[in-house]
C-alpha cells in the first residue's frame, strides 16, 4: 500500500479517485484557482471519467465530483496530470489514453503549438 493506503495496481473505487485527483489538481497550488469550463468538464467527463471502468457503478454524485475535479487536473496540467492520476487509479489504462491538449497550459481544445494533426484517409478514396 502507498501513503494513501491504496494498493498498487488495484483499480479504485470513486472516494479514491476522488481524493487522488483532487490531491494532484491542488499540488503546487498557491492562493485560489478558478472552476474549468463546462467544455472542459464535458472533456473530462468523456475521455476519462467514461472510459474509467470501474466509473459504470457510481452514484450520479460521484461521478459529478470525479469529473469536476478531473477537469481542474487537465486545465492545470494537461495530459500529464491524467497520466499521473491514471497511473495510480488504473495503471494499465495510463498506457492507453488518447493524447489530447496542451501540457502545463491547461486546456486549449487544440494540440499543441508545432504539433498537428495527421491527415485523414478515407479508403477507396
Amino acid at each position: 500500500m502507498d501513503e494513501d493506503g491504496v494498493r498498487p495496481g488495484a483499480v479504485l473505487g470513486a472516494p479514491e479517485v476522488i481524493r487522488t485527483a483532487r490531491s494532484l489538481a491542488l499540488r503546487g497550488l498557491t492562493g485560489t484557482g478558478t472552476l474549468p469550463s463546462p467544455e472542459l468538464r464535458q472533456v473530462a467527463e468523456a475521455l476519462v471519467v467514461d472510459e474509467y471502468l470501474a466509473a459504470g457503478g457510481w452514484t450520479d454524485e460521484e461521478r459529478r465530483r470525479t469529473v469536476r475535479w478531473v477537469a481542474v487536473l487537465i486545465d492545470r496540467f494537461g495530459e500529464d496530470g491524467v497520466q499521473a492520476l491514471l497511473a495510480v487509479a488504473a495503471p494499465a489504462a495510463a498506457l492507453v489514453l488518447p493524447r489530447f491538449g496542451a501540457v502545463g497550459e491547461g486546456w486549449k481544445g487544440v494540440p499543441p503549438t508545432g504539433e498537428e494533426l495527421p491527415p485523414m484517409s478515407v479508403p477507396g478514396t
